[in-house]
């Protein structure tokens, strides 16, 4: 009697992958019309699903940078609010000040998790919130010598870790960006 085959092969490289496929290649289940469907997923291993692969990435990626942060008892969302802070207050060419909402928004973070990080950072001394001028509703937000400090060491950390992460495709590195960029500006319309 022959060997009993898989309906499509399984290539697991990590752990993620089994967990992936097992989880999308599970007992053939009813359709709504009353037929078997075969697959819960329309592929035939994880790495055909862009989204998966993104996770996987991602992933990968934003362990590295908790690791290049820790030292600094910083998290990824922190720092990201912390530079962020810095970058847009460098910017300011109109001296208005940058609203806690204008930094949840460069940052892509919600509003009220910004509001947590923010008193976060605040706590440790990083950052200062103080009243707008004519806005009694909104908060300016700027970062203390040391928070400036902190996020300059950080960047650096982080710029670092990005060029060693990315550096297997750096030969496409524009193209990359381009499709980051298009999957941007597409889903933040």
């Amino acid at each position: 009697m022959g060997e009993a085959v898989h309906p499509f092969p399984l290539t697991i490289s990590q752990p993620s992958d089994y967990l992936y496929n097992a989880r999308h290649t599970t007992s053939p289940k009813a359709s709504s019309d009353g037929g078997i469907n075969e697959m819960s997923s329309q592929y035939k291993n994880a790495h055909e699903s862009p989204g998966h692969l993104l996770w996987q990435v991602t992933t990968m990626w934003q362990k590295e940078v908790r690791r290049v942060l820790d030292p600094l008892r910083l998290t990824p969302p922190q720092f990201v609010l912390l530079h962020g802070c810095l970058w847009l207050n460098e910017r300011d060419t109109e001296g208005k000040g940058v609203t806690q909402v204008q930094l949840a928004h460069f940052a892509n973070v919600d509003v009220n998790v910004t509001s947590q990080v923010l008193r976060a950072l605040e706590k440790r001394g990083l950052i200062l919130r103080s009243r707008h001028q004519t806005d009694t509703r909104a908060n300016i937000i700027t970062t203390t010598p040391e928070g400036t400090e902190l996020a300059n060491r950080g960047i650096q950390l982080v710029e670092e870790a990005d060029r060693q992460f990315f550096d297997l495709v750096s030969d496409h590195k524009e193209e990359y960006m381009d499709i980051m960029r298009k999957l941007i500006k597409n889903k933040s319309e």
